[in-house]
């Protein structure tokens, strides 16, 4: 039986980076179908791999119940991030940390389960989606993107 053991990356730059070595190989596939190759064929412990992003803000923290403060960023959630959002860079994942610990503005999903973090810099207006898990003890990153106006 095949051992579960997701990698956590100590550093955003190489986990990137690695994210890109994987992303040369479902690149030339349309979005949806990049995605369902993706999560059909990559072995679950490079997708279940994350880094550390940051400290969830407090309000959202609050509202969520987490018992944890800290976001993971998957790299299933980082892979999808890049084949559905090609627009954003590593300079702009390089904010993620700053966002949801001081977002300009917080909203949340009708049912609280997803936090909602906007930030505002440069011109650009960041979408960060925060999710906690049904058991309240792991937060996760699930979408980072521009946001629409």
């Amino acid at each position: 039986m095949e051992k579960n053991i997701n990698k956590c990356y100590k550093n955003l730059p190489d986990f990137y980076g690695e994210a890109e070595k994987y992303l040369v190989f479902i690149k030339k596939i349309k979005h949806k179908e990049a995605i369902a190759y993706m999560r059909s064929n990559f072995n679950k412990n490079i997708l279940n791999s994350y880094c550390e992003v940051g400290e969830l803000n407090p309000e959202c923290l609050k509202i969520s119940g987490a018992k944890s403060n800290m976001v993971k960023f998957s790299m299933d959630s980082l892979l999808k991030n890049m084949i559905r959002h090609p627009d954003i860079n590593f300079s702009d994942y390089e904010k993620i940390y700053n966002i949801i610990l001081k977002p300009d503005a917080i909203k949340f999903s009708k049912n609280k389960k997803n936090c909602v973090l906007l930030f505002k810099k440069y011109n650009k207006t960041y979408q960060a989606v925060v999710k906690t898990t049904i058991n309240k003890s792991e937060n996760f990153l699930t979408s980072f993107r521009l946001a629409e106006h």
